[in-house]
């Protein structure tokens, strides 16, 4: 989804996953055109860092930024609907999602075939075609693997599943990636629907979200929550614990599954990528794609009808959450039907960083 700020023009520092080249003025011959209704005048190329992985990554959504020094914006439409990025045979086309575009560039998500570990990768964007029809194709970057994306410039789900959030006393900010919520105490509604099912029938989930915690909780905060339908057990939650280290749980068929508390950290103040995987019998949890905690537990992931919070907690409450509430920022939360490895996860904090990718100079035709 996208969201246009035409009033950001900088990113933090920390969130810019962008090697900064200057700009260039290369001729180049060879282009995807077919046909001067797709005449491209500009393109560069985006060089992936593979080498900084320790695995290999399959069908990876891949957090890019664009920006004027090396990007030449003005070539470029406004709302980036002429924009293509392809493989490294500068043949095959990539799906891609524009989050956010402003006056400083654009923020996007583009689905790679793989990032190979200790290989770096190439890949191209053109653009500079006012002719061409818009280019973006936001679900099919976010494949079904994916329940749900919630990049929280607003509630809106990016997947086909189109789980969007009712937002209740948050405000948009300056994200991790793009735009996304300070949460000030507040928290996103989201309804239940069929695409949260797939979580328990083949015993696999991921869950994940950004967050920067103003400071340690006094409870435990929940950053995705849904409560059981006939207590005041939790389905899944987890989060930031009142030790600074990550805690969770997952209500299984016939029982729970707790994580226990200690064992690493995340740290205040800063964004920290939080996870809880679930995969076979084994439940783990960790911060920046390295697992602090793991337990056994047998059995299927309970799914019920209520609805899922982000950022609060629902304990036997009647539809209004009642705890574990999230302070801080919250970015980029999302539900997977598949079991992440460490490594996926890792590549996933490197990426929004560390400079995963690096944009090289544009070339002009």
């Amino acid at each position: 989804m996208r969201y246009s700020s035409w009033r950001v023009t900088v990113l933090p520092w920390i969130s810019v996953a962008i090697v900064i080249l200057g700009c260039g003025r290369v001729n180049f011959a060879n282009s995807p055109d077919s046909g001067a209704s797709e005449m491209f005048t500009r393109r560069n190329q985006l060089v992936v860092r593979g080498t900084m992985l320790a695995e290999s990554v399959v069908g990876f959504p891949l957090f890019v930024q664009l920006r004027a020094a090396e990007v030449d914006l003005g070539a470029a439409a406004p709302d980036g609907a002429d924009l293509r990025f392809y493989a490294g045979d500068d043949t095959t086309e990539l799906p891609y999602e524009i989050e956010q575009d402003s006056a400083a560039g654009f923020d996007l998500w583009v689905r790679v075939p793989q990032i190979a570990g200790g290989t770096d990768e190439t890949l191209w964007v053109y653009y500079g075609n006012p002719a061409a029809p818009a280019g973006e194709q936001r679900e099919a970057v976010w494949s079904t693997d994916y329940s749900a994306v919630w990049h929280l410039g607003d509630g809106r789900d990016s997947t086909q599943h189109q789980l969007d959030g009712t937002l209740n006393g948050t405000r948009s900010e300056i994200g991790i990636a793009g735009l996304g919520r300070d949460m000030e105490l507040g928290w996103v509604e989201v309804a239940d629907a069929p695409a949260l099912a797939a979580i328990g029938a083949n015993g696999v989930a991921t869950w994940s979200a950004w967050a920067r915690p103003v400071t340690l909780p006094s409870t435990t905060s929940a950053l995705i929550d849904r409560q059981h339908e006939t207590s005041a057990l939790d389905d899944f939650r987890f989060g930031p614990s009142t030790d600074g280290t990550i805690n969770g749980q997952v209500n299984l068929d016939p029982g729970q599954v707790n994580l226990p508390f200690g064992g690493g950290s995340y740290m205040v103040g800063e964004w920290n990528l939080f996870a809880m995987v679930r995969d076979g019998d084994e439940l783990r949890a960790g911060v920046n794609g390295v697992t602090q905690e793991r337990i056994t537990g047998v059995g299927t992931i309970h799914a019920s009808a209520n609805p899922v919070w982000l950022g609060a907690g629902c304990n036997g409450c009647a539809g209004t959450p009642n705890g574990d509430l999230m302070d801080g920022m919250l970015d980029e939360a999302r539900i997977e039907s598949v079991a992440r490895s460490d490594g996926w996860l890792r590549a996933e904090y490197l990426n929004l960083t560390a400079p995963l990718v690096v944009v090289q100079p544009f070339e002009i035709r």
